[in-house]
């Protein structure tokens, strides 16, 4: 008869191997200063540069311009105008003048936006604007492509503020008062060009939030929330959002005297790892202090492994509580996890 070999073993499985998250470190840039809206001289004002920095656009003596290697440029030769965003190249400025909401190009050249009450930023390739115009008394964001404005979805909302977009300028991000919620402020996603509407706060806090910032491609977006952490009183912290994490609270300054703090801007994410820059506010020797400052993604390892049975995640500086335990099905992990809440899912799902 013919001889069977023995059965093959199964392979080993392969090792359980340490759950890496990147969590948010806080970073303090120095006392009493801001991050955005710096100075560029004692009468001037920078408001928002180009991809590469070449042009800075905002204002001096009270008029719009811009800065580049040669100096300032006025873009108006009277006064009460300002310069608030560019695009990628600088060609294309907006902002507003006396009687008047639009763009310039860098020739000087002016065109008004119909009926903007405001223009607050442009798309990378400057064929679209978004800022606010006001419909049955109401202020309300719009987007202007090449100078046709449709305005973005209002459900929910009494009235709204857009604060930034993304570089094709198809997601702009803000906040508005919730009719439903008692009229709290609420931070706003729209995508779609604005004809859809999400909410993005609501599941860390019931006081208030508002978005500040975004990534260029669109899928990080920053700002703040005004919460009740466990056993805390009221108070407002910087916050981050993805679509996979949800909304999450960054690390706060290791101060008691900081009352509040806010995220107001976001590099490129993807290929690089993206840093948010912001603010905090704080009482020190008696005066206020306002303090900038930036949030860095950091590697950690997080004690705990899934192995055979199950694994327990000891959580300890992530804004969750220290040694909250988390369960999972016995799944080694194989991948890096970007953040605890992303840790969780990526356990559960599995």
């Amino acid at each position: 008869p013919p001889i069977i070999p023995p059965d093959t073993p199964p392979p080993p499985p392969p090792p359980p191997q340490p759950c890496i998250i990147r969590t948010w470190s806080l970073h303090e840039i120095g006392h009493d200063s801001i991050v955005n809206g710096a100075g560029v001289s004692g009468e001037g004002r920078a408001n928002a540069a180009n991809q590469d920095g070449s042009i800075i656009v905002g204002l001096q003596d009270n008029r719009a311009g811009f800065w580049n290697a040669d100096g300032f440029h006025y873009l108006e030769s009277a006064l009460d105008s300002t310069a608030r965003g560019c695009s990628r190249s600088g060609a294309t400025i907006v902002g507003e003048r006396t009687g008047a909401v639009g763009y310039w190009n860098l020739a000087g050249t002016f065109t008004a936006l119909s009926g903007a009450v405001s223009a607050v930023g442009v798309s990378d390739d400057g064929t679209k604007i978004f800022g606010h115009r006001v419909l049955a008394t109401v202020q309300t964001p719009a987007l202007w492509t090449n100078g046709t404005a449709a305005s973005v979805s209002m459900t929910d909302l009494t009235d709204a503020l857009a604060q930034a977009c993304s570089a094709d300028a198809t997601v702009l991000v803000g906040y508005g008062t919730q009719t439903s919620q008692g009229n709290r402020f609420v931070a706003v996603r729209w995508t779609a060009n604005g004809a859809t509407i999400t909410l993005i706060a609501d599941a860390i806090t019931n006081f208030g939030s508002r978005a500040m910032g975004i990534s260029s491609d669109g899928t990080m977006i920053v700002g703040e929330v005004t919460h009740t952490p466990s056993g805390l009183i009221q108070r407002q912290d910087a916050m981050v959002w993805t679509a996979a994490t949800g909304p999450v609270v960054l690390t706060r300054v290791l101060n008691s005297s900081t009352v509040s703090q806010i995220a107001e801007g976001v590099s490129r994410v993807g290929d690089c790892r993206p840093i948010i820059v912001g603010s905090g506010v704080s009482f020190e020797e008696g005066s206020v202090q306002i303090n900038a400052c930036y949030w860095v993604q950091e590697p950690r390892e997080v004690t705990g492994t899934l192995t055979s049975g199950s694994a327990v995640i000891l959580v300890t500086d992530t804004g969750m509580a220290p040694g909250q335990a988390v369960s999972g099905p016995g799944i080694p992990i194989q991948a890096t996890i970007v953040s605890v809440r992303e840790a969780i899912r990526w356990i559960h799902d599995r």
